[in-house]
């Protein structure tokens, strides 16, 4: 059976998807205290992904880097 190959532009999502990730990973890690709000915000602001808020947060949740408070038990 043969595995479908991704397109250029979904690999260059899933690269942007992991740098998204790691962006926020590090900084939850400088500021532990920080909501996940504001530093998607902050994200947000740089311009660097070109993404809207709402855009990024939909990407940490698909990626599992954050939990929705209506999954959180």
């Amino acid at each position: 059976m043969n595995v479908l190959t991704n397109t250029l532009k979904e690999q260059e999502r899933e690269q942007r998807n992991k740098q998204l990730t790691a962006e926020f990973k590090t900084l939850r890690k400088a500021f532990p205290d920080a909501s996940s709000e504001r530093i998607i915000r902050t994200i947000a602001s740089t311009g660097k992904f070109n993404l809207t808020e709402p855009g990024i947060k939909r990407i940490l949740y698909a990626t599992g880097t954050i939990v929705p408070k209506s999954a959180r038990k």
